[in-house]
Order: structure tokens, then C-alpha cells, then sequence
């Protein structure tokens, strides 16, 4: 392993700063969707994989399966997503967008595309594809590291 090269936590606390910043700046453009920055993943997600199940959705998302029941049960109190049980196992429900929301994900997708193209601004088309990799390489070796 090369010697680490952050003292003091300097990346933890330059990563904390653009997520705090991206996270504030999208709640802002998703909230008059009735939308946050945590549900508006979710429901990207099942929008990509009709029929997901909660646990499929939860390995997709990485988080945990009482935060995913939580977050699935008031979309469904809000119209975003429904509940279908499965035709040959009934103890599987299927989570699809509900035709209210499914018309919202064109202005989703362009909100977040407008907050990635502010946050990486600064970047070139090059370097944000080279951040993105390396991003996901640490993601890689943190789950990695879970296992």
C-alpha cells in the first residue's frame, strides 16, 4: 500500500464537502418534484428495472434493507412507486414507477444531469472520466475491504 499522502483526514473532508454541496444543491432542483436526493435514486433505479425487488434494489443502491423499506413504503404513500405481487411467488413483491412519477424522470434525469455538469465543471471531458473510474476503484476496494 503507498504511503498515504492525505494528512488530517484532507480527502475525507474534501469528499465530505462536494457530496454536502451536490447533495444541497440537487434537494433544491428535486424538491418542488416532491422528490430528495436520496428518494430520486431510488426511483431512477426502478424506473431502469421494472419489477426490482427490494433486496435487488437494495444491492443495487448499497443501502440497507431497513433504510430501502422505509424509503419504498412512503414513495408508495406519495403515488411514486407501486407494489405488485409476483405471478408465481407470492412473497415477492415487485416495485415498478407509478405512471405519476414515470413522467417526472425526463425532468429528474435533467436536473441531475444539470448538478454533475456544475459539479465538474472545472474538469475536462477527459478528466471527469478519469475521476469517475478512479471513484468507482475506491468504491471497489471499500466493498472489497466489507466482504
Amino acid at each position: 500500500m503507498a504511503d498515504n499522502i492525505f494528512k488530517n483526514g484532507e480527502l475525507l473532508k474534501a469528499i465530505g464537502i462536494l457530496n454536502r454541496c451536490y447533495k444541497r444543491d440537487l434537494k433544491a432542483r428535486l424538491q418542488p418534484l416532491g422528490l430528495n436526493e436520496g428518494n430520486f435514486f431510488l426511483l431512477t433505479t426502478v424506473a431502469e428495472s421494472p419489477g426490482i425487488t427490494q433486496d435487488q434494489l437494495g444491492k443495487a443502491t448499497d443501502l440497507e434493507h431497513s433504510t430501502i423499506a422505509r424509503m419504498i413504503r412512503r414513495m408508495v404513500v406519495r403515488g411514486q412507486i407501486e407494489r405488485h405481487q409476483d405471478k408465481t411467488d407470492r412473497r415477492i413483491q415487485r416495485l415498478y414507477v407509478s405512471n405519476d412519477a414515470k413522467a417526472l424522470i425526463p425532468t429528474i434525469n435533467h436536473e441531475v444531469r444539470h448538478e454533475t455538469d456544475s459539479l465538474t465543471s472545472q474538469l475536462t471531458v477527459d478528466e471527469q472520466k478519469q475521476l469517475f473510474s478512479l471513484i468507482n476503484r475506491a468504491i471497489d476496494g471499500v466493498k472489497k475491504k466489507g466482504e
